[in-house]
């Protein structure tokens, strides 16, 4: 087999892509779930950081170029909710600030891979928030070149059955993905955990046409304020509701200490 030609180049976290015909790709996750392991066997750049503690290691929006069979690809790496140091509404804004102003310059995404660890089932708030706002910020259209790439398979046949399961429920499942993927959204297994499968992953996006988000539409064809879209609309009503349960959770503390 021919070893695919993968050719590296230093990025800085600021970059723009300026070859014609390039590649966009992002990527997407909450902490933890393995992104920048990931774009480091895509790109085989040792630099891409990668946490090895709770502290998340994306501070800021960061894109890793490489080249791909001949077409420049780059990978940007957006920093996901349940970050511990990043509160949510840093992250939305600097996530939707970046879409707008990559559309702003005629580029389109070919493709969001949203990281998902397959052990996770569970849906915590972090997960919920952060599917709902890969929901809204991708709309319907674009949900056809939005996949999710789940993590951390195991080689275990035992423990590779449970995590079979857990793919079962992720892809029948309203509350995490189905509705998604009856939209067209499609999966793909991160193993094994190496620089080849990680490759297929991206020459399937590479095929994908690029296309705009929902986001990118409401604000720059239809300049809407960020507050305004879609996703900025559930984020203000995820805030009111933060606000309104400290406010209850502040008095219930006020009552008992006058008890």
């Amino acid at each position: 087999m021919t070893k695919p030609h993968v050719d590296l180049a230093l990025r800085p976290s600021n970059a723009d892509v300026s070859h014609q015909g390039s590649v966009l790709i992002a990527v997407m996750g909450i902490t933890g779930v393995g992104k920048s392991t990931f774009i480091q066997h895509v790109t085989q750049d040792p630099t891409v950081g990668v946490g090895h503690n709770l502290t998340s290691f994306t501070r800021n929006i960061a894109e890793h170029k490489c080249v791909i069979d001949g077409k420049p690809v780059t990978l940007v790496d957006l920093p996901g909710f349940d970050d511990t140091d990043l509160p949510d509404a840093s992250v939305f804004t600097m996530t939707t600030e970046w879409l707008r102003r990559t559309y702003a310059q005629n580029k389109k995404l070919n493709g969001i891979l949203y990281l998902y660890n397959i052990n996770d089932v569970r849906m915590r708030g972090s997960t919920r928030k952060n599917l709902l706002m890969f929901s809204d910020l991708c709309g319907d259209t674009f949900l056809q070149d939005a996949i999710f790439v789940t993590t951390f398979w195991s080689s275990n046949r035992d423990k590779n059955k449970r995590q079979s399961k857990n793919l079962d429920e992720l892809v029948t499942s309203p509350e995490f993905w189905k509705t998604m993927m009856d939209l067209g959204a499609c999966t793909e297994k991160f193993y094994p955990r190496n620089t080849e499968r990680a490759l297929d992953i991206i020459r399937r996006v590479m095929r994908q046409p690029p296309l705009a988000t929902q986001v990118q539409i409401e604000m720059v064809d239809q300049q809407k304020d960020i507050h305004d879209t879609t996703a900025g609309t559930r984020i203000n009503e995820d805030l009111q509701k933060a606000k309104i349960q400290f406010q209850q959770e502040l008095s219930a503390l006020e009552q008992k200490l006058t008890k």
